[in-house]
């Protein structure tokens, strides 16, 4: 028996190794994209000729290099404040404890793998890698310096550019420029103390990170000790298999984070490379007594092969691509922030201002009825399954429900039609076979509703689904045209379920080529203007952001941001307003509505409160509407959501329900009954019109918490709002407010932005 044990547990590990060596010569056979270094690298040389002093200055700040400390500080000339890559307190203390220099001191972090096993991640800190067993070379570029910092145990070498600006400072990196040699680098951190905060017990002090809508993460010491974020910019890529998923999780839409220091406020901005990059926090460190948060961007790939051994043990194998990604530079943009807008609503109004047009929204539509056309149920024909489109709502029906709530609802109204194409709301053919299926009605029908919404001056959409399918058709193939891993195969994806942890069968589906996006929105926009269809949505499209390593340019998710805006412009050019679902904020710029919005974070224990940031940086600038209320767990604190933002309410809607939905995945249908909704919509657009018509298009000015029941948002015409989520009445210096309700403080619009 022990024998037997033994050779099976040969046998285990041989197929572990076989799976492990497939999965790296899978990866390596991937194009190959990287500097190659042939001198040896004690023949390299690195410049050194920018001593410690003041290396660049504009009017706003001044930029020095501390030499012997190997930090920079960023210095406003308007307030002194000063921000350092190594904080100014933390120096003054003179600190020299081990775990809090590797910590504090470190400019840059990695990991890397070695060449010879791609599947073994090891990191090393700035602080041991550089400055003690490495060392630092400096020069001077347009407005700041290029600092080389050298790991000389690995032998890998990472230029890093400080560039002063007019508003602060940028921090890059250019992929191309980094020296390897067998070792190669998987994950930069940059500047990973510069956004930081000291701990304090108080609520004074805290780090903004985009969790979903947003969130805050005090800097107080816990008995239980540091608390740690992470969360990869617009979500985990799908084009790399994981075996588990976490059911409770946001994704991070925007790529922003900042931290409060007492008076003082950086705000950081991922400007390039943000599909590929990570953002990380810690708080309430005792060893250390500052908090920080930072970005890490992730310059190769990976891809997670799952080993089952004997006995039912399971082990996750992460294994890296040899390519970097197509990025020509990385980089953070550093805000600093003074004054009464040293807060998280100033990062919202900094992002915006830096990011947006500065256009402003004219629609003031407070209220999006999501009408969904039907889905697929499994029918018997002559004994075998096959898949067959159920309509739950049609063209006509749709068309009385827009009547009932224009009639009973005295405010501006979108409409959206969602899953009325060949496959309902179900993946299938691309873009739902580019048609609408005859089981919703005829195109009489269609442009019978069309003409009540036009009368209505009602904005009728369709959403379309270019990205995710499971049929060949139209020209897209299933096999050739989807996109794939970093091992070269196929990415195919599964819906899951929360409530059982697992996969769903038959729930396969795949991610069209990124080479092949473009094409199939072409063709989207052909068709649309055939049928008559003036706006259009590309919810899929705007909150997916995947890697495709058939290409280079595609490798961890390069090319992203100018492959949706070459879309974006073609959608302009063809006269057609965009809708976007929860769209990542790349895509959300070139949004006239937004959907589904996050109404909050991804409630980790390490996170303290969900703050409204998302919309706060897009509320004025598109119309915008949250989660759809009847979906929600609990609907009046929805609508008191949608207050707090400043968000218009949604609902999802269907005509008729049928007991075969119940047999499928979308438990949405089951609340989405127009007939039980029609009152509720009635009753809440009657309890906030008097505030969307106070408010207008204007943006958020300012949002603040008042404790863990009690917000209050300012709006840009001097509308004020009070938001008590709590069960009993709360005495506040506004007022009274009833329990779970809104106060609105000024009634009077002071001034008029539409």
């Amino acid at each position: 028996m022990v024998t037997n044990m033994k050779t099976i547990k040969k046998i285990s590990l041989l197929l572990f190794c076989a799976v492990l060596l497939f999965s790296m010569s899978s990866c390596k056979s991937a194009q190959v994209n990287r500097t190659i270094i042939n001198a040896p690298f004690s023949k390299l040389s690195i410049p050194n000729k920018v001593n410690t002093g003041t290396v660049a200055e504009n009017e706003n700040f001044l930029l020095d290099w501390d030499q012997e400390n190997v930090c920079i500080k960023l210095t406003s000339k308007q307030t002194g404040e000063v921000w350092s890559s190594i904080p100014s307190k933390f120096l003054d203390k003179g600190e020299k404890l081990w775990k809090a220099a590797v910590s504090m001191r470190s400019p840059i972090n990695i990991s890397y793998v070695n060449e010879s096993n791609m599947s073994a991640v090891k990191t090393l800190s700035g602080y041991t890698g550089v400055v003690k067993k490495g060392h630092i070379g400096t020069t001077e570029i347009n407005n700041g310096l290029k600092v080389y910092y050298s790991f000389d145990n690995v032998k890998i070498i990472i230029p890093v550019s400080y560039t002063l600006t007019e508003e602060g400072l940028n921090v890059s990196v250019n992929p191309k420029e980094i020296i390897e040699y067998d070792k190669l680098v998987y994950s930069i951190t940059l500047v990973p103390f510069l956004c930081s905060s000291e701990n304090v017990q108080t609520k004074e002090n805290y780090l903004v990170v985009p969790s979903g809508s947003g969130a805050l993460m005090y800097t107080d010491n816990r008995n239980d000790g540091a608390r740690t974020y992470s969360e990869m910019v617009y979500g985990a890529d799908p084009s790399c298999y994981r075996s588990e998923k976490l059911s409770n999780t946001e994704t991070v839409r925007l790529p922003v984070y900042g931290a409060k220091d007492g008076n003082s406020f950086l705000g950081c901005v991922i400007k390039e490379g943000a599909p590929c990059a990570e953002i990380e926090a810690q708080t309430g460190n005792s060893e250390i007594g500052f908090s920080n948060v930072c970005a890490t961007f992730h310059i190769r790939g990976s891809n997670i092969s799952s080993v089952d051994f004997q006995g039912g043990n399971v082990k996750d194998v992460e294994t890296v691509c040899e390519s970097i990604g197509g990025y020509k530079e990385l980089s953070v943009c550093c805000y600093p922030i003074s004054g009464e807008n040293a807060n998280y609503s100033g990062l919202a109004k900094k992002y915006s201002s830096t990011q947006l047009d500065g256009k402003k929204t004219s629609s003031k539509a407070n209220l999006t009825l999501n009408i969904i056309g039907g889905l697929q149920t499994d029918k018997l024909l002559l004994g075998i399954p096959q898949k067959k489109t159920m309509a739950a709502t049609t063209f006509l029906q749709a068309k009385s429900m827009v009547e009932s709530v224009s009639k009973d609802c005295n405010t501006d109204i979108d409409v959206v039609l969602i899953g009325f194409g060949t496959n309902g709301i179900d993946i299938g053919e691309i873009a739902g076979g580019y048609a609408f299926s005859d089981v919703f009605g005829s195109k009489k029908d269609f442009n019978a509703l069309k003409s009540l919404c036009d009368k209505n001056n009602i904005k009728l959409y369709v959403d379309y689904d270019v990205v995710r399918y499971n049929k060949s058709s139209h020209g897209f193939s299933k096999m050739f045209d989807s996109a794939k891993t970093s091992n070269l195969f196929t990415a195919y994806q599964y819906l899951y379920s929360p409530a059982l942890r697992q996969t769903l069968d038959g729930s396969k589906y795949v991610l069209l080529n990124r080479d092949k996006i473009f094409e199939a929105s072409e063709k989207l926009l052909k068709n649309t203007n055939k049928i008559g269809i003036e706006n259009i949505g590309l919810s899929t499209l705007g909150n997916i952001s995947y890697s495709d390593y058939s290409s280079v340019k595609y490798y961890v998710r390069s090319s992203t941001e100018s492959d949706f805006s070459k879309i974006a412009k073609s959608i302009k050019d063809n006269k057609k307003d965009l809708l976007l679902s929860d769209p990542n904020a790349y895509a959300a710029k070139f949004a006239d509505k937004i959907i589904d919005s996050p109404v909050n974070s991804s409630l980790y224990d390490c996170i303290d409160e969900d703050i409204p940031l998302y919309q706060m940086v897009y509320r004025g600038y598109t119309n915008i509407s949250n989660k759809d209320i009847n979906l929600l767990d609990d609907q009046m604190k929805g609508l008191l959501k949608a207050v707090e933002s400043g968000s218009g309410l949604a609902f999802s809607l269907i005509d008729k329900y049928d007991t075969e939905f119940a047999t499928t995945t979308h438990s949405e249908f089951a609340t989405s009954l127009f007939e039980n909704n029609k009152d509720t919509i009635k009753e809440y657009v009657y309890k906030t019109s008097e505030f969307y018509k106070s408010i207008g298009t204007s943006a958020i000015d300012e949002h603040k918490i008042i404790d863990n029941d009690l917000r209050v948002t300012k709006f840009s015409n001097g509308v004020e709002v009070v938001i008590n989520y709590s069960n009993e009445d709360k005495a506040t210096d506004y007022g009274t407010v009833k329990a779970n309700d809104f106060l609105l403080i000024k009634k009077e619009v002071i001034q008029n932005e539409n």
